[in-house]
């Protein structure tokens, strides 16, 4: 949509670092006791691997479906699933133009331009904002066509992004229709992953379009100047280690945890 491919190294660092983020924040939300999707189970001493391979053996136990009918049913699921997202996304955009021609956009115009405004964020960005609200490829779509600076074009599509649209949370309500999982938690979590994807796209876009330059190899180079020129096994190294320094990071955080949670903190009361 931006004819950048560049900036595709901005969106996508922010958004890891932003689910990240969600992910952290996540961990300290404690359903009420009583609630009933909390669900014990008998193996929770068992190492996390034991426990999804047993969850998984027993749940294809109760299942009793055979290979060749548990194959047939994912086939017509996906193609019901093809079908209900194609659907979703004609219907929203569909309702984003009507509430356009009826005159809600101009309702809300004020109070967004009232919000970002303070930011210093251009006018003609409202639109896109208020498209994405609804839709995702709408709204990313406009905000790469607004008249704006490139920065605030990138994080209103980065918090698009995020949010997804109300679209894509109508497809996971109907995803989920049946079981045991909640929209609640689902909605804040998209509103926080939002606003960080926003902020983090922000401070990564003046560092990164400096440097990122370096990470793309065009599609159409032909293969002498990708030799010599880009030069494949320096960019495949470079492209590893980053990948090798993230998995690290990632590895040492969930040891980091892990550890925390066994230490235990013993307290002596000397007596006189």
């Amino acid at each position: 949509m931006f004819g950048n491919a560049v900036l595709g190294t901005t969106l996508a660092l922010a958004h890891y670092i932003s689910c990240l983020i969600v992910g952290v924040v996540l961990r300290f939300y404690n359903p009420k006791n009583d609630n009933k999707d909390v669900v014990s189970s008998s193996n929770q001493d068992k190492n996390i691997f034991y426990r999804a391979f047993s969850e998984l053996y027993q749940a294809r136990k109760k299942d009793g479906r055979s290979l060749g009918q548990l194959i047939g049913d994912s086939i017509k699921e996906s193609i019901n699933t093809l079908l209900l997202v194609g659907g979703y996304i004609i219907l929203f955009s569909v309702l984003t133009r009507v509430l356009a021609l009826v005159g809600f956009t101009k309702i809300i115009t004020s109070g967004i331009v009232f919000i970002l405004k303070p930011f210093g964020f251009e006018q003609s960005l409202v639109l896109p904002l208020i498209s994405g609200l609804f839709e995702i490829t709408n709204g990313s779509h406009l905000a790469s066509q607004a008249v704006a600076p490139l920065s605030q074009k990138l994080i209103i599509t980065s918090g698009i992004i995020a949010w997804s649209g109300l679209s894509v949370h109508a497809q996971v309500a109907t995803m989920i229709n049946g079981t045991d999982l909640r929209m609640k938690p689902y909605i804040w979590a998209r509103i926080l992953h939002g606003i960080t994807a926003s902020i983090i796209t922000f401070f990564l876009f003046d560092p990164l379009e400096a440097i990122s330059s370096n990470l793309i190899i065009p599609v159409t180079s032909n293969i002498e100047q990708f030799n010599y020129s880009i030069g494949y096994l320096s960019h495949f190294t470079k492209m590893s280690i980053g990948l090798f320094l993230a998995i690290g990071f990632l590895i040492f955080t969930s040891l980091t945890i892990y550890f925390i949670r066994k230490i235990q903190i013993v307290i002596f009361h000397h007596s006189k």
